[in-house]
């Protein structure tokens, strides 16, 4: 099993050859969540790192709070374990807060920076949705968990397709490592500790913001104020699609993540 002791023992993948990209996942994913992307990406002439972070998948579960910054720590150390002093750097949801965090501080790490769906803090209205999911998770079995949330990940179109609705169900009841209800717990509260926006603008790594144009869990606006204040970002909207476009439009948005990493891949080998 491709596990590694790096101050923590993390369960990761590698598919492809070439350039180095690493996958960070968000809250309560495991490197199962970017499976529509590993194949496009590995095929554009990438090698794609994909893990499971603390409290999820086959990664060791934690023992004690911690916050999205030793998440950061804890991709770092798994890349030095890998032997990458560097590799283009994507994060979903609260993975692209911990990829903010590894661009703050650690910018020759990052050759370039995806931050999808994300945010610099957690605002007060997510931050309300976050509590309840928290509360309620530990009362709630796997199935029914991922129905309550749902409504938050996808547009109403995902739900009037009855084999993608069966399709991601089916995912969720055949996961044979499923996140505790601990985990899940220490995830939010690190999610909702997250603050990076007194040092956003500390950030000089080549980025594209990608968001949905449909996300109402971490809407546009927190892209477009990103956007704003992360020196060159481009920021991309990809249309008819919310928080989880990595599933409902993964084409669109493996098309938008493959042609910025080739930008930043030509503008390297120049």
């Amino acid at each position: 099993m491709p596990k590694t002791n790096a101050g923590l023992e993390m369960y990761y993948e590698i598919e492809g050859d070439g350039p180095p990209v690493v996958l960070i996942g968000g809250l309560s994913q495991d490197h199962f969540g970017w499976m529509m992307q590993v194949p496009a990406v590995a095929a554009a002439g990438y090698r794609c790192i994909t893990f499971d972070n603390r409290d999820a998948g086959q990664t060791a579960p934690a023992t004690k709070p911690y916050d999205i910054r030793q998440m950061a720590d804890d991709t770092l150390r798994l890349m030095d374990a890998l032997g990458l002093p560097s590799a283009h750097i994507v994060g979903l949801s609260m993975g692209g807060m911990i990829a903010q965090e590894m661009a703050i501080a650690n910018a020759d790490r990052a050759s370039s920076l995806g931050l999808v769906c994300t945010s610099a803090a957690t605002e007060p209205e997510t931050a309300g949705v976050l509590r309840a999911w928290k509360d309620a998770r530990p009362h709630c079995d796997d199935v029914d968990f991922v129905l309550m949330v749902s409504a938050w990940l996808f547009t109403h179109r995902f739900y009037q397709d009855a084999a993608s609705v069966a399709g991601f169900l089916g995912i969720v009841r055949g996961n044979p490592f499923p996140q505790s209800a601990a985990g899940f717990v220490r995830q939010c509260h690190a999610v909702l500790a997250h603050d990076a926006r007194d040092r956003i603008s500390e950030i000089r790594t080549p980025t594209r913001i990608i968001v949905g144009a449909e996300d109402t869990l971490t809407p546009p606006r927190h892209s477009r104020w990103l956007a704003e204040r992360i020196p060159g970002a481009e920021l991309i909207e990809v249309p008819n699609t919310a928080h989880l476009l990595s599933l409902e439009t993964d084409d669109g948005f493996n098309r938008v993540l493959i042609e910025f990493l080739q930008a930043q891949t030509k503008t390297v080998s120049v």
